[in-house]
């Protein structure tokens, strides 16, 4: 089985991926894991302080923002022995997690909700609403006040005809 893992740095998706931790120490067998982070891209000519940014300090900037959004997910998979990849890319996050889980044929999306936009983002979160429909997409509720506390229940959305994945467990 191979887990596509969307991060983004807020709680929502660090608890997604304890949870993801979870679920892997009672499968019988280790998935596939593939961390990713996805920036919104920035005009070319990004003016900091009155300055304009040149390509290399866009990049850097890029490089950092990965680095500082995946930093308390990577801790969690490397404390509890999950080797994973990791892939940053640029643009949309909804079309570009949707195109690295068909590029790489994951078999499942797995990512937290956060609670932002209007009112079916207000549960979901923007970029969980227009996951791929085409596979399993596991939904962690965000811990925020008022909607789900950090022991929320997952929420498991499958496609007709997809796979039951709970079957794997151990019991």
């Amino acid at each position: 089985m191979k887990i596509l893992v969307p991060v983004d740095g807020s709680v929502a998706a660090d608890h997604a991926v304890e949870s993801l931790v979870n679920y892997v120490s009672n499968l019988r067998e280790i998935p596939q894991i593939e961390m990713m982070f996805a920036a919104a891209p920035v005009l070319p000519a990004v003016v900091v302080h009155g300055v304009a940014m040149d390509r290399g300090a866009i990049e850097a900037h890029y490089r950092n923002e990965a680095d500082v959004a995946t930093a308390k997910a990577r801790q969690c998979l490397e404390r509890a022995g999950l080797k994973f990849g990791l892939v940053c890319v640029q643009g949309d996050p909804p079309e570009e997690i949707c195109r690295a889980a068909h590029a790489g044929a994951f078999d499942m999306i797995w990512m937290g909700t956060r609670g932002m936009g209007n009112f079916a983002n207000l549960i979901l979160g923007s970029v969980a609403t227009t996951a791929d429909a085409t596979l399993a997409v596991t939904l962690v509720p965000g811990a925020f006040a008022g909607f789900f506390d950090a022991r929320a229940k997952l929420v498991i959305a499958s496609p007709p005809g997809h796979p039951d994945y709970t079957a794997g467990m151990r019991k």
